[in-house]
């Protein structure tokens, strides 16, 4: 059984971590998010949130980091070793449902990383 726990050391939290995603990442565009995704030095693979404030208020926001985050415990024994991943939200989706972010990390589970971006 794994574990769902959510320590620090998954967690992307400093700028620079983030920064680098700018240069060498590549996306995956699911229905409700978007993904980037690089391969990271630690061996398990850690979640970044990114949010702007134009999405909503700090409430729905927050509501959607932590369904986020929920979703991402359920499928990071799935995902491929040492992968750090930033996730946002996509424009196009007012509501959304842990189902529909749980199905984009499904899918991102088993999209071939090696390929180039959708």
């Amino acid at each position: 059984m794994p574990s769902y726990s959510f320590p620090k050391s998954s967690r992307l939290l400093n700028r620079r971590d983030f920064l680098r995603f700018r240069t060498d990442s590549k996306k995956f565009v699911g229905e409700a998010v978007v993904i980037r995704y690089r391969q990271g030095p630690k061996p398990s693979p850690r979640l970044g949130i990114t949010v702007k404030k134009t999405y909503g208020k700090a409430h729905t926001r927050n509501h959607f980091k932590r369904k986020t985050r929920e979703a991402f415990r359920h499928i990071s024994h799935a995902l491929v070793p040492g992968i750090e991943v930033s996730v946002m939200p996509k424009k196009s989706i007012d509501e959304h449902t842990l189902r529909l972010i749980e199905k984009d990390f499904t899918r991102f589970a088993s999209y071939d990383i090696t390929q180039k971006s959708p």
